[in-house]
């Protein structure tokens, strides 16, 4: 019976080393989801069908999951109208190549710094090909380059929780052998 109670014993502690906790990001509100949805248009430019990458809307959706980041409809509305002019300045635009004219080029970014403004953020180019928004500490809250983040296995926490299940088995045989169960 004491060797089922300390098997038991052993199993309970191990079960709860191995218990994961689940964590689940804020939900973005309604007003929020306005804003995506407008950034997500698909815009017809010179003939062309263009689109904001999805990794970079993915990038304002995760901005807007933030805890601290609530935006209210007054905002929302004042971010969508700047978003709708640089919409209809792109539309307008005569696209040289792959690219818009630079003048263009110039008021599409001044309403993305205007709506950025508006939540306290600020658009800087960090070279020809990068566009960034930057909180009030200047972290980047968006960055229009590729994002590579590293996936696959995390090993360490593995490591550890075996480890103390190894620690937890020899403790459990060292109490048996010693309390004779």
């Amino acid at each position: 019976m004491k060797k089922i109670i300390s098997f038991a014993l052993v199993a309970i502690i191990v079960v709860s080393l191995l218990s994961v906790s689940v964590f689940a990001a804020p939900a973005i509100n309604a007003d929020e989801q306005r804003i995506l949805d407008i950034a997500a248009t698909k815009v017809v430019v010179s003939g062309k069908e263009i689109q904001m990458d999805p990794s970079w809307i993915n990038q304002a959706k995760n901005y807007f999951s933030k805890d601290d980041v609530d935006v209210t409809k007054a905002q929302a509305d004042e971010i969508i109208g700047y978003l709708n002019e640089g919409i209809e300045i792109a539309k307008k635009s005569e696209v040289v190549g792959n690219k818009f004219k630079e003048e263009d080029n110039l008021a599409i970014i001044a309403c993305a710094d205007k709506a950025a403004n508006v939540l306290e953020l600020s658009v800087k180019i960090a070279d020809k090909k990068t566009i960034q928004i930057l909180d009030a500490t200047s972290a980047v809250v968006y960055d229009s380059a590729a994002t590579v983040k590293a996936t696959g296995a995390e090993l360490s926490v593995s490591v550890i929780v075996a480890l103390v299940a190894v620690m937890v088995a020899f403790g459990g045989a060292a109490c048996v052998k010693k309390f004779e169960l």
